[in-house]
């Protein structure tokens, strides 16, 4: 029993609670699923028969976040995870080709190399 007041009481239990439920209007406002829970699954895509590098995968990996999912922040972590992972080789050759976040990172990543190459 609920009081509001002197002169409001609402008593509830669970079978009225239960029976205003099922009283309900089949017309309700309440939003409905779009899709199954399966479908709301993110799909990452899955390697292929070609033997890519860690640097590659993570790459690819940011691509797709930042592409298809347009999570930035995904995008960055695989980023930064792909060029810790990266060799000397595979940062000359992918500074000036892919996403404008993975370009601003690879040159970040350049200048603190640099920097950290003149300090010692």
């Amino acid at each position: 029993m609920w009081s509001f007041g002197q002169d409001q009481t609402i008593e509830s239990t669970p079978e009225t609670v239960a029976d205003e439920l099922t009283d309900a209007p089949s017309d309700t406002t309440r939003p409905q699923p779009a899709q199954s829970p399966e479908a709301a699954v993110v799909k990452v895509p899955r390697p292929t028969g070609e033997k890519k590098s860690k640097f590659q995968q993570l790459r690819d990996l940011g691509d797709y976040y930042m592409l298809d999912e347009q999570d930035l922040a995904g995008a960055t972590r695989c980023y930064q995870m792909a060029l810790r992972y990266a060799t000397a080789e595979e940062l000359n050759q992918s500074t000036s080709d892919g996403t404008w976040l993975y370009r601003a990172l690879a040159l970040d990543h350049d200048r603190e190399n640099e920097h950290a190459d003149n300090q010692g």
